[in-house]
């Protein structure tokens, strides 16, 4: 793949504010949208959630996940694995002033997790640019 769509591909992911997020429970897929906390020149994508929501239980059963990005005639999915980080290093670092409605204690809130997915297999789509074949990453 050249550097050329792999770069496009991350500003194209890095202009996208929520994405879809897929784990597994038990036996069946589980999707919600999920705000962007940050993405890393390496595709690693970052979010902010709630200790306490079932997504947590999900990745520490089975760490697989698929999040997709998409808008208009893009589309990019990335198959990789999450970590699940609560040491306030991390949270101090990508904490956003916008979540408090979510964790009013802030950054130091008990309940707030950051979800670390490190990008294994990807498929971007641009379909003005490609047309509709998928290009892997």
């Amino acid at each position: 793949m050249s550097d050329e769509i792999r770069k496009e591909a991350l500003k194209f992911l890095r202009s996208v504010q929520s994405m879809q997020m897929a784990t597994v429970d038990d036996d069946a897929p589980d999707v919600r949208t999920m705000m962007t906390a940050r993405v890393d020149d390496d595709f690693t994508v970052w979010f902010a959630t709630s200790a306490s929501t079932s997504k947590i239980k999900q990745v520490e059963r089975n760490p697989k996940t698929c999040i997709n990005a998409d808008e208009g005639l893009q589309a990019l999915r990335i198959y990789g694995r999450t970590e699940i980080l609560t040491d306030r290093a991390t949270r101090d670092e990508l904490w956003r002033d916008e979540w408090k409605t979510y964790w009013p204690e802030g950054a130091a809130s008990p309940d707030l997790a950051i979800l670390k997915i490190t990008a294994g297999r990807m498929r971007y789509v641009n379909v003005p640019a490609y047309g509709h074949e998928e290009k892997e990453l």
